[in-house]
C-alpha cells in the first residue's frame, strides 16, 4: 500500500506516532515471552526500514522494558526516532533526537515528537528516564522550528484529548499526527490552524492525509466539508425549482419558504467564499485487511524474523506444556 501511494506521489511522508513496537500488557512477561516480543519488535523495525519511514516517535508502551532494551531494538533503525521530551535521567540529555527536518517539494518540514508522562502500570520502563512537560516542550520546539522550517508536524503520543488541548494552546503546529488512544478520525479536527489526526492502534488501519498549500499563512479546510457545502447549495437550488414549478398559486406561505431557502443559499455561498484560498486537505483511513495486496519483497525480508518467532513460540509452548505436566510431590 505504501509503495502504491509513493508511485502516486513522490511527496509522501511515512510517519508513526508511537506505541509501535510492543503491545500493552497487564503483567510482566516471562523472559521467554520477552524474547518473542523483542523479535516481533525487530521485525517491525525491519519493515519500517523497507518502507523508507521518515520518522517515528516513542510511546509509553515502547518503554515496556526500559531504555536500554528500547535502544537495542532500535539499533538497526534506518529512520529518525524523534522525541523532544524524553530525557536520559543520568545525563539530562534527550534519549533520541528532538526533531528531524525533511525536504518536501521545496518545503522544509520539521517533525518533532512528544509522549505523556508514565501512567499506572508503565512506570517501570521509565526508571532511567525523565519526561518533560509536553506543553512547555511543544512551545520550545515550535519556537526552534519556526526559524528553521516552513511547516511543522508533531508526532504525538499524548492521546486525543491532550492533542486537542495542545492545538488550542500552542500556535504554529500545522499537523498533529496523534497516537496512544487510537481514535479513528475519518474527519480530522481543525483547531485554529492545526489539523489533528489519529487512527486506531496496532497496524489495523493506515491513514493518509493529502494537503495542498496555497498560502502558509492561511488556515486549512477539509475538501469533504467544501463538497458538503456545495451539495447543500445544489439541494437548495433543486428545492427552489420545485417550488417554482409545483403549479400551485402563489401564497404567503410559499413566498416565506422561498425567502428562507434563498437566505440559506446565500449564507452557504458566503461560507464557501470565505474558504476560497484556504490550504486544502483530505483524509483517508484504509483498513489493512486480507484484501490489501502483500508486498513480496517485504515478505522476504520478514521471513527470517517470522521463522525465528515461530521457533521461539513453539519452544515456549513446549516448555509451558512440560511445566503443566510436571508431577507434584506429596508432602512427607
Amino acid at each position: 500500500m505504501i509503495n502504491k501511494w509513493k508511485e502516486e506521489s513522490e511527496n509522501l511522508l511515512v510517519l508513526d506516532a508511537g506505541d509501535l513496537l510492543y503491545p500493552r500488557v497487564s503483567e510482566s512477561p516471562t523472559n521467554d515471552r520477552k524474547e518473542i516480543m523483542n523479535l516481533k519488535a525487530e521485525a517491525i523495525v525491519a519493515a519500517f526500514n523497507y518502507m523508507s519511514c521518515d520518522a517515528i516517535t516513542i510511546g509509553q508502551d515502547d518503554l515496556l522494558w526500559g531504555k536500554e532494551n528500547l535502544l537495542g531494538v532500535l539499533n538497526e533503525a534506518e529512520f529518525p526516532v524523534v522525541s523532544a521530551n524524553l530525557m536520559d535521567s543520568r545525563s539530562g540529555k534527550p534519549l533520541f533526537r528532538p526533531y528531524a527536518i525533511k525536504q518536501v517539494r521545496g518545503l522544509k518540514v520539521g517533525i518533532f515528537g512528544l509522549l505523556s508522562r508514565p501512567g499506572r502500570g508503565t512506570e517501570g520502563g521509565f526508571s532511567d528516564c525523565t519526561v518533560l512537560d509536553p506543553l512547555v516542550t511543544a512551545q520550545k520546539m515550535v519556537s526552534t522550528l519556526r526559524k528553521k522550517t516552513d511547516f511543522i508536524i508533531l508526532l504525538s503520543n499524548l492521546g486525543y484529548a491532550k492533542d486537542l488541548e495542545l492545538a488550542r494552546k500552542v500556535e504554529g503546529i500545522n499537523v498533529i499526527v496523534g497516537g496512544h488512544t487510537g481514535v479513528n478520525l475519518s474527519y480530522p479536527r481543525i483547531i485554529r490552524n492545526t489539523v489533528v489526526l489519529q487512527i486506531a492502534k496496532r497496524g489495523r488501519y493506515l491513514g493518509r492525509l493529502d494537503i495542498t498549500i496555497h498560502d502558509l499563512s492561511r488556515p486549512f479546510i477539509n475538501l469533504a466539508t467544501m463538497a458538503m457545502l456545495r451539495r447543500r447549495v445544489d439541494g437548495i437550488d433543486n428545492q427552489l425549482k420545485r417550488l417554482d414549478n409545483d403549479g400551485t398559486q402563489e401564497s404567503e406561505k410559499k413566498r416565506s419558504k422561498r425567502e428562507t431557502l434563498k437566505r440559506r443559499k446565500a449564507e452557504t455561498e458566503r461560507i464557501l467564499k470565505l474558504y476560497e484560498g484556504h490550504n486544502e486537505m483530505t483524509n483517508r483511513i484504509v483498513p489493512l485487511t486480507e484484501n490489501v495486496a502483500k508486498d513480496a519483497e517485504c515478505g522476504r525480508i520478514l521471513k527470517a524474523y517470522l521463522d525465528q518467532i515461530a521457533e521461539a513460540e513453539k519452544a515456549f509452548l513446549l516448555k509451558a506444556g512440560s511445566s503443566s505436566r510436571a508431577p507434584t510431590k506429596r508432602p512427607e
